[in-house]
């Protein structure tokens, strides 16, 4: 399906804007090349504007070159099917709800703690969905597009035959064959949504974020755990004490709480808990998303061009550092700068003089 959209978007924006259908051809989303959750738009205009896609399709099949003409023939033969649009209209409600779960992960202050609680409301979500009467909707909605478009209705897939190996008499029950479309169809629903959830639920559970989860609960709740403990050396026996009278003292709900706890903590005090911040340093140095790092990577082509192919790497990676934190570096006076710059040497106070 995926595929078929990709060449469609190619294929039908410039019969749009001959026929005039639309004012610019943005009406048709692009679909991104690296994240398949990113598609919920692309799948939605092409629903929104099926009709018209086909009338763009027809005529790219006539009076468009040999090669476009055949591809916009087979593009509108699969369009035009029943099952193609069901799994449109089937595939929505489930990337919608994956993509606002990948949104919620795309962040540099996501901790392990709160991703974990959104999957589990993207399970529950994706099970919501598992419902006859939802689907039903969909299935309905489905047929009044194919009515409106003027297309077949959505058929039953064709019967097949026993093979005559097993077929010899010896006891096997005999092939169950749905009674219509919609229940067929219903089942195969249903087991994407199971896919769907059970990928989500052996990712989540077969790494050590579930681990990961009960060290964070050893901090936010206090409760010792010595199953736990015993695996990291940093932390001793003596870290019960600390967290019964860190709680007496400190309050918060999540790691980002107590690691601004710390921060405003003045060194006196904070040295009266170094197992409390060992084990927030344990939780601190594991992150929950690799978001900062991937769009650290991506600035690097906007950085270093063919323009700047002999910049070293050390001027390269002192770039990247203020590329990736201009807010901090916004907030900065460039003069307080060119004065530290120039007290660090003599010789630059006799060059420079003061600013």
């Amino acid at each position: 399906m995926v595929l078929v959209v990709v060449v469609l978007l190619v294929a039908v924006m410039v019969v749009l804007i001959k026929l005039k259908l639309y004012p610019s051809p943005t009406s048709l989303k692009p679909i991104c090349p690296t994240r398949w959750l990113t598609r919920y738009a692309a799948v939605k205009a092409v629903l929104d504007n099926y009709p018209d896609v086909l009338a763009a399709l027809q005529e790219a099949a006539k009076e468009l070159g040999s090669t476009t003409a055949s591809r916009a023939a087979g593009l509108y033969k699969c369009l035009s099917s029943g099952e193609f649009l069901l799994g449109l209209y089937g595939s929505l409600p489930l990337i919608q709800c994956l993509e606002n779960f990948n949104k919620s992960l795309q962040g540099s202050k996501v901790t392990v703690s709160g991703m974990l609680q959104a999957a589990e409301v993207t399970i529950k979500s994706l099970q919501s969905l598992r419902c006859e009467h939802k689907f039903k909707r969909l299935f309905e909605e489905a047929e009044q597009k194919l009515h409106l478009c003027d297309l077949d209705a959505i058929p039953l897939p064709r019967k097949k035959k026993i093979p005559k190996r097993l077929d010899q008499g010896l006891g096997f029950a005999s092939n169950y064959y749905h009674d219509s479309a919609e229940e067929f169809y219903r089942v195969e629903f249903f087991s994407v949504i199971d896919a769907a959830v059970l990928n989500i639920k052996e990712y989540f559970t077969s790494t050590d974020l579930t681990e990961y989860q009960d060290l964070s609960s050893v901090l936010l709740t206090g409760t010792h755990k010595p199953e736990i403990i015993t695996k990291y050396p940093e932390l001793n026996e003596s870290l019960n004490q600390q967290l019964d009278f860190f709680h007496n003292q400190f309050k918060g709900s999540t790691v980002e709480d107590y690691r601004k706890i710390f921060a405003d903590m003045v060194p006196e005090v904070r040295r009266m808990f170094p197992q409390v911040e060992a084990l927030l340093r344990l939780l601190l140095v594991s992150p929950a998303s690799s978001c900062t790092a991937e769009r650290s990577f991506n600035a690097l082509r906007r950085l270093k061009t063919w323009l700047r192919s002999s910049m070293s790497q050390q001027r390269l990676n002192h770039l990247m550092i203020c590329h990736v934190h201009r807010d901090r570096l916004a907030t900065q006076s460039p003069q307080a700068i060119a004065e530290e710059f120039i007290r660090a040497e003599d010789k630059r106070r006799t060059i420079f003089g003061r600013f």
